[in-house]
Protein backbone atom coordinates (compact mmCIF):
# COMPACT_ATOMS: atom_id res chain seq x y z
CA UNK A 1 0.00 0.00 0.00
CA UNK A 2 2.76 2.45 0.87
CA UNK A 3 4.61 1.44 -2.29
CA UNK A 4 1.51 2.22 -4.36
CA UNK A 5 1.27 5.65 -2.73
CA UNK A 6 4.93 6.37 -3.42
CA UNK A 7 4.49 5.28 -7.03
CA UNK A 8 1.43 7.52 -7.46
CA UNK A 9 3.30 10.47 -5.94
CA UNK A 10 6.26 9.85 -8.24
CA UNK A 11 4.01 9.68 -11.32
CA UNK A 12 2.19 12.87 -10.29
CA UNK A 13 5.45 14.74 -9.75
CA UNK A 14 6.85 13.54 -13.08
CA UNK A 15 3.68 14.63 -14.88
CA UNK A 16 3.75 18.04 -13.21
CA UNK A 17 7.41 18.42 -14.14
CA UNK A 18 6.72 17.54 -17.78
CA UNK A 19 3.76 19.90 -17.91
CA UNK A 20 5.88 22.75 -16.57
CA UNK A 21 8.69 21.95 -18.98
CA UNK A 22 6.42 21.85 -22.02
CA UNK A 23 4.31 24.83 -20.93
CA UNK A 24 6.75 27.37 -22.31
CA UNK A 25 7.29 25.49 -25.57
CA UNK A 26 3.81 24.43 -26.62
CA UNK A 27 1.58 25.92 -29.26
CA UNK A 28 -1.58 24.42 -27.78
CA UNK A 29 -2.53 23.11 -24.34
CA UNK A 30 -3.74 19.99 -26.13
CA UNK A 31 -0.12 18.95 -26.52
CA UNK A 32 -0.05 18.31 -22.77
CA UNK A 33 -2.65 15.53 -23.08
CA UNK A 34 -0.60 12.47 -22.08
CA UNK A 35 0.91 14.24 -19.10
CA UNK A 36 -2.45 15.55 -17.95
CA UNK A 37 -3.82 12.02 -18.15
CA UNK A 38 -0.98 10.68 -16.00
CA UNK A 39 -1.59 13.45 -13.50
CA UNK A 40 -5.32 12.69 -13.36
CA UNK A 41 -4.67 8.97 -12.81
CA UNK A 42 -2.11 9.65 -10.08
CA UNK A 43 -4.45 12.14 -8.40
CA UNK A 44 -7.27 9.58 -8.43
CA UNK A 45 -5.02 6.99 -6.81
CA UNK A 46 -3.82 9.46 -4.18
CA UNK A 47 -7.40 10.52 -3.40
CA UNK A 48 -8.33 6.91 -2.63
CA UNK A 49 -5.33 6.48 -0.35
CA UNK A 50 -5.91 9.82 1.38
CA UNK A 51 -9.51 8.77 2.05
CA UNK A 52 -8.09 5.70 3.80
CA UNK A 53 -6.10 7.92 6.14
CA UNK A 54 -2.71 8.24 4.45
CA UNK A 55 -1.40 11.64 5.54
CA UNK A 56 1.41 11.74 2.98
CA UNK A 57 -1.13 11.28 0.20
CA UNK A 58 -3.32 13.99 1.68
CA UNK A 59 -0.50 16.54 1.61
CA UNK A 60 0.62 15.43 -1.84
CA UNK A 61 -2.95 16.03 -3.04
CA UNK A 62 -2.72 19.56 -1.70
CA UNK A 63 0.46 20.03 -3.74
CA UNK A 64 -1.28 18.68 -6.84
CA UNK A 65 -4.25 21.00 -6.32
CA UNK A 66 -1.88 23.96 -6.24
CA UNK A 67 -0.27 22.83 -9.48
CA UNK A 68 -3.69 22.25 -11.03
CA UNK A 69 -4.54 25.89 -10.36
CA UNK A 70 -1.52 26.83 -12.49
CA UNK A 71 -2.60 24.38 -15.20
CA UNK A 72 -6.12 25.83 -15.10
CA UNK A 73 -4.68 29.27 -15.81
CA UNK A 74 -2.88 27.84 -18.84
CA UNK A 75 -6.13 26.36 -20.12
CA UNK A 76 -7.97 29.61 -19.60
CA UNK A 77 -5.41 31.94 -21.16
CA UNK A 78 -3.82 29.70 -23.79
CA UNK A 79 -6.78 27.54 -24.78
CA UNK A 80 -10.17 28.12 -26.29
CA UNK A 81 -13.17 29.33 -24.35
CA UNK A 82 -14.62 26.60 -22.15
CA UNK A 83 -11.62 24.28 -22.54
CA UNK A 84 -11.07 23.88 -18.80
CA UNK A 85 -14.72 22.91 -18.26
CA UNK A 86 -14.53 20.43 -21.13
CA UNK A 87 -11.34 18.98 -19.65
CA UNK A 88 -13.05 18.56 -16.27
CA UNK A 89 -15.96 16.74 -17.95
CA UNK A 90 -13.50 14.53 -19.84
CA UNK A 91 -11.70 13.58 -16.62
CA UNK A 92 -14.99 12.84 -14.82
CA UNK A 93 -16.15 10.69 -17.74
CA UNK A 94 -12.80 8.90 -17.86
CA UNK A 95 -13.00 8.20 -14.13
CA UNK A 96 -16.52 6.79 -14.53
CA UNK A 97 -15.42 4.52 -17.40
CA UNK A 98 -12.49 3.21 -15.36
CA UNK A 99 -14.75 2.56 -12.37
CA UNK A 100 -17.28 0.71 -14.57
CA UNK A 101 -14.48 -1.42 -16.00
CA UNK A 102 -13.19 -2.20 -12.50
CA UNK A 103 -16.68 -3.25 -11.38
CA UNK A 104 -17.11 -5.39 -14.49
CA UNK A 105 -13.80 -7.16 -13.85
CA UNK A 106 -14.75 -7.67 -10.22
CA UNK A 107 -18.10 -9.17 -11.25
CA UNK A 108 -16.30 -11.47 -13.69
CA UNK A 109 -14.04 -12.71 -10.89
CA UNK A 110 -17.03 -13.46 -8.68
CA UNK A 111 -18.54 -15.61 -11.40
Amino acid sequence: MILEAITAIKIANEAIGQIKQFASHIKSVGELGPHLTKLADAKDSLEKKAAQGDMNCFFELENIRTKEAEIKQMFIYQGRAGLWDDYQKFIANRKQIKESERKRLEADKVR
